[in-house]
């Protein structure tokens, strides 16, 4: 009899294993994502770089990959997550150390009788949108000249970007 019953725990251990497995690799559903530290970067302009759905089922790799990608921006120098839990929920909590983002232009040289300097700013995220603002003003042999440029790769969140000088 007990070789009986040990047959019929093996088969129900064996029937039920894909059972608890799947259970176990479910995909919880994200609720919201959150952003913390930032202080010039808006949230919409970051939220363009995630591939995590909202409201759906998610799997850990892919918020993985979405903060490697943070990462890769230039205007972030470090990108960590954290998940809290509730009822079944993820809320994912995205911390953000921005990286200094305004340079200046100073350039000097000449020649013999010709002396020239350049004096301006570069800022490759302005307004916290990844949009690139240059300015300079040179004088070249007492004439005097400047340029003013103006990046804009996502304009108004759509796939467009346009740029003036």
């Amino acid at each position: 009899m007990t070789f009986i019953n040990n047959r019929i725990a093996l088969l129900l251990l064996i029937l039920l294993t894909p059972i608890i497995l799947f259970s176990q690799t479910q995909k919880s559903i994200l609720k919201t994502i959150e952003f913390e530290g930032l202080k010039k970067t808006k949230s919409d302009y970051l939220l363009r770089f995630l591939d995590t759905p909202i409201q759906e089922a998610i799997a850990l790799e892919e918020i993985e990959k979405d903060v490697q990608r943070l990462r890769n921006l230039p205007t972030i120098s470090q990108a960590t997550y954290q998940i809290d839990t509730i009822g079944g929920e993820l809320i994912l909590t995205i911390k953000i150390e921005e990286a200094s983002t305004l340079f200046p232009i100073i350039n000097f040289g000449g020649v013999k009788g010709n002396f020239w300097y350049q004096v301006g700013f570069n800022d490759t995220h302005w307004l916290g949108r990844g949009y690139q603002l240059s300015g300079f003003y040179q004088n070249i042999d007492r004439r005097h000249n400047g340029n003013l440029y103006l990046r804009a790769p996502f304009f108004r969140g759509g796939k467009l970007g346009f740029s003036a000088s």
